[in-house]
């Protein structure tokens, strides 16, 4: 299997609503290429599995990731999971990028 019979998968998958199969798909195309993480991060906050969101997000900053649309996701899932000062922490990078 590659990268693209992941994404294939993970396209058919969502035309057929079957969203573990999604997740799955997008975790190991994530696990070739660690920018995905924020792909798959985003689509579990969705899905509002945070404690998975927050895995992915985590896994996307450690390896160098900085949109902020990732710091927001993450800020959300930690707040969600009542982790409030490390939400602060994504929350105030966010805020302070867009006063």
């Amino acid at each position: 299997s590659s990268a693209q019979d992941w994404e294939d998968t993970a396209k058919m998958c969502a035309e057929l609503k079957k969203w573990a199969c999604v997740e799955s798909e997008y975790r190991k195309v994530a696990q070739t290429d660690a920018a995905q993480y924020l792909r798959l991060g985003q689509f579990q906050l969705k899905k509002r599995k945070y404690e998975k969101a927050a895995e992915s997000f985590a896994i996307y900053f450690k390896n160098g990731g900085q949109s902020l649309d990732a710091a927001e996701g993450h800020a959300f899932a930690l707040a969600e999971l009542g982790r409030h000062a490390e939400a602060k922490t994504f929350f105030n990078k966010v805020l302070n990028a867009n006063p």
